[in-house]
């Protein structure tokens, strides 16, 4: 999908669950008794959508890849969503002389994070799977030197991109990196094991991902 149609989607879905969450939160409160202003939902939607929109931006939600989103970019959603639930809170209180208990805008902020979260990283989870899918097909077999941080570089850059490589493991001479797994693939044997292990996983191709 073109990245400027991708911004208008994420925006959208951004738009339905904020106000989402403020409609879900409304319900709540008047199920506990507590009164709420006549029709705060329909007035104060769109001053959600600005003000939500506007954090997001400002955080720069919808100028990441989020295919390859990690914790950097949870950070970056926390930031985002604080600062649109703060900028609610100010403007609920003092324009539209709503008052609602604390509890309800810390159940606001919980479940935007989660809801907004949650969509960028579909996008991360339809590329897994697709890429999954490429793997399943026939592939080149190799084996990977190296299983550290150059080693994950590497093995995040063929599921991501590769198409005619399928890693089946490490190898790497650190005791305490053996049986263990990174991404998934396991740590094989040590560097005097790679004749066996070509043999065994019918390995043709062999990866130095080491300094």
């Amino acid at each position: 999908m073109h990245l400027y149609y991708r911004k208008i989607l994420l925006m959208l879905i951004d738009i339905l669950l904020v106000n989402a969450v403020f409609a879900a939160a409304t319900l709540f409160i008047a199920q506990t008794g507590i009164p709420i202003m006549q029709g705060a939902f329909v007035k104060f939607a769109a001053v959600i959508a600005v003000v939500s929109i506007g954090s997001f931006y400002l955080f720069g939600l919808y100028n990441r890849i989020w295919e390859y989103a990690s914790v950097g970019e949870i950070f970056a959603v926390i930031k985002a969503v604080t600062l649109s639930a703060f900028l609610q809170y100010v403007l609920n209180h003092y324009l539209f002389r709503q008052y609602l208990p604390d509890s309800v805008y810390f159940l606001i902020w919980l479940l935007t994070i989660f809801l907004i979260a949650g969509s960028r990283f579909c996008w991360r989870a339809v590329s897994d799977f697709y890429s999954a899918r490429r793997l399943r097909q026939p592939k080149k077999r190799v084996l990977i030197v190296g299983a550290g941080g150059a080693g994950a570089l590497v093995v995040r850059a063929i599921f991501n991109n590769a198409t005619e490589i399928e890693p089946v493991g490490f190898i790497d001479d650190c005791a305490s990196k053996q049986n263990m797994k990174l991404f998934g693939l396991p740590v094989l044997g040590k560097r005097e094991d790679i004749p066996f292990l070509v043999e065994k996983y019918g390995a043709e191709e062999i990866i130095l991902a080491i300094p």
